[in-house]
């Protein structure tokens, strides 16, 4: 298809943190919070226009933590545990029996206890709320293009935003992009076996208002 040259270019830094979360999913949400936790100026970085991942714009709902009984009778403990906690007092939390079904994995429905189902709208309340309290910096529907690189220590990023290329510098960069963009664009090593073994997209979906 043959190359276009790009004129080279001053990128204006929009941006200077402590730690940067690339990625404002499940991982990078309390990556965010237990940075902020300790004092450290944290800021997230997200292509979507709100935080969750699939508990947010993935429409995601279910706790998936119920798979791991043993996980479950420890407690979650640091922020994920009081953020739970917080969310099962607000009435986020809702529990259902389980019915039937599985995958054969004897442990996981033997005397189940009721399967936790997470309120998307409830989760993503709670989620800015507690990013607020925090003063984490939210850079949303904005995406990494790119890793700024010093002697080989990744010191930021480049994004796109609606004003256009800009950088985001930072002390700490913590990648929860999910398809290690950050990683990749440093010129790390990555394996991408699982996005082509897989089936392709899945697609989450929400019904609301039915008895």
């Amino acid at each position: 298809m043959g190359y276009i040259r790009e004129p080279a270019r001053d990128v204006p830094v929009l941006h200077d943190t402590d730690v940067l979360v690339a990625g404002a999913g499940i991982s990078g949400l309390f990556a965010a919070l237990e940075s902020a936790a300790y004092g450290a100026r944290t800021t997230v970085v997200d292509e979507f226009s709100s935080v969750g991942g699939n508990y947010g714009p993935g429409l995601g709902s279910r706790h998936d933590l119920w798979q791991s009984p043993k996980q479950d009778d420890r407690g979650l403990g640091g922020q994920v545990g009081a953020f739970m906690d917080a969310l099962d007092a607000r009435g986020g939390l809702k529990k259902f029996d389980f019915i039937s079904g599985g995958d054969n994995v004897n442990w996981r429905w033997d005397a189940m206890d009721p399967i936790p189902v997470i309120d998307r709208d409830e989760f993503q309340r709670l989620a800015l709320q507690r990013l607020r309290e925090l003063n984490v910096v939210l850079l949303l529907s904005t995406t990494v293009a790119g890793a700024i690189v010093t002697d080989g220590t990744v010191g930021g990023v480049f994004v796109e935003t609606g004003e256009g290329r800009r950088a985001v510098t930072a002390k700490v960069v913590i990648d929860t992009t999910g398809e290690a963009d950050v990683a990749a664009a440093a010129g790390a090593e990555t394996d991408d076996r699982h996005a082509s073994e897989e089936a392709g997209m899945g697609l989450f979906f929400r019904v609301e208002g039915v008895e």
